[in-house]
């Protein structure tokens, strides 16, 4: 029942068309080859934003572009310089799709990020290229259900018998799970009797400037000012 962290997310602001999700803007910048310096661009900024934010952790996604690029590590670790940022409070997250190559280069990105402090989750699992050998390969610190699997829980026995196969796999493995896309009261109720210990959706809170999320923060803020 309590604020565990925030997803940073990325908007672009159009004149003219308003807000503009990532699911239309992104693979444009992977087409124009900008993928990689827009990447590096959210890290900074996250890292700046939420460096002294009380009690939480902050999650970022990863574009397999920026995984693969060959500097990727030296570029984390600048930045982590750069903004003073510790990294035991962020959590990368990666999709199922960077894992398909499963190559020694991804594995030893993925060792090296959590040789540095960094969490790493895999994110929207269940709908990718979705294979037991990765989670071996790898020590995830948490699994993202996808959403898919939530959106029907109510009906759907088969996407609650899924997501309770899903959350037994994750808890075997040491790995927390984490519900995603969660928006009634009921799909809570469901996701958490699964055995999902973390969730995350619109049922708490839609998308807000980092100044709002801060804000939700404040009791955690004064109690360490208390401590201090």
């Amino acid at each position: 029942g309590k604020i565990q962290g925030f997803e940073a997310l990325l908007r672009w602001w159009h004149p003219e068309r308003g807000t503009i999700r990532p699911g239309l803007f992104v693979p444009v910048a992977e087409q124009a080859g900008m993928m990689v310096p827009l990447g590096n661009w959210v890290l900074r900024r996250v890292f700046t934003e939420c460096r002294d934010w009380p009690g939480c952790d902050i999650s970022v996604n990863l574009s397999p572009l920026q995984i693969m690029a060959s500097d990727f590590l030296k570029t984390i670790d600048a930045l982590v310089r750069e903004t003073g940022a510790d990294p035991r409070r962020y959590v990368l997250e990666v999709t199922e799709g960077v894992m398909l190559d499963r190559s020694e280069r991804v594995i030893e990105v993925l060792k090296g990020l959590n040789y540095r402090g960094f969490r790493v989750a895999l994110d929207d699992f269940g709908i990718g290229y979705s294979s037991l050998s990765y989670l071996r390969s790898f020590q995830f610190d948490r699994i993202k259900i996808d959403r898919s699997f939530v959106q029907n829980i109510e009906a759907d026995l088969d996407a609650h018998s899924i997501l309770r196969a899903i959350v037994a796999l994750g808890h075997t493995l040491r790995m927390k799970v984490v519900a995603e896309g969660v928006e009634t009261p009921v799909q809570r109720a469901l996701v958490q009797a699964a055995g999902c210990q973390m969730i995350q959706g619109h049922l708490f809170w839609m998308a807000m400037p980092p100044e709002e999320a801060l804000a939700l923060l404040e009791p955690k803020r004064r109690q360490a000012r208390r401590l201090a």
